[in-house]
């Protein structure tokens, strides 16, 4: 082999080196570990209380008559009948910046009966509480629930509305956290 040959193959070889070097090159750097843990989340729920159902009719001698459990269906309501569930439920909020909306589904089937209404309330702690409007929920506050059924006295119920079965069965209540929009 000629001394040209050779001198490139030396060259290209010490090219491929340098270019393969060039790879490992570094500049200064350090690094550092963030300081945490573990993140736990909150909870939202609630637990009710033992609700009841009362006749709170305006010609109801001065106090409710209790409706005993299990006897709401052959409770025979008639036209100027009121009759109220309330019931507790206690927040269990654990959270940074916890708000909620309570509110209530009901699958009605059909219609209610003529002059039947039924209204759904929640009262907490603030007072009243809307459908639909969020609220600071705190662990351990009460709400009081209540829906309502009344069945006015009016001259239309002239033999309207006899036996027919008003179904409520399909009310729950619902607590959904909220996160307003920034």
């Amino acid at each position: 082999m000629n001394k040209l040959t050779k001198g490139t193959i030396a060259g290209a070889a010490g090219i491929v080196l340098l270019l393969g070097g060039a790879g490992t090159f570094a500049l200064w750097s350090d690094s550092a570990s963030v300081p945490g843990g573990e993140i736990n989340t909150g909870t939202l729920s609630f637990t009710e209380g033992t609700g009841a159902w009362n006749d709170i009719s305006a010609d109801v001698a001065g106090q409710p008559i209790a409706i005993l459990p299990g006897d709401l269906p052959t409770y025979l309501i008639v036209p100027g009948d009121t009759l109220e569930y309330s019931n507790d439920l206690t927040i269990d909020a654990t959270g940074e910046n916890l708000l909620a909306n309570f509110g209530y589904t009901w699958t009605a089937p059909g219609t209610l009966p003529e002059d039947v209404t039924v209204v759904v309330s929640v009262v907490g702690p603030g007072g009243p509480v809307a459908a639909g409007t969020p609220v600071v929920v705190a662990d351990g506050e009460v709400y009081d629930v209540t829906v309502t059924v009344t069945y006015a006295l009016t001259a239309a119920d002239q033999n309207v509305g006899q036996d027919e079965t008003i179904n409520i069965s399909d009310i729950a209540l619902t607590l959904t956290q909220v996160r307003p929009l920034p």
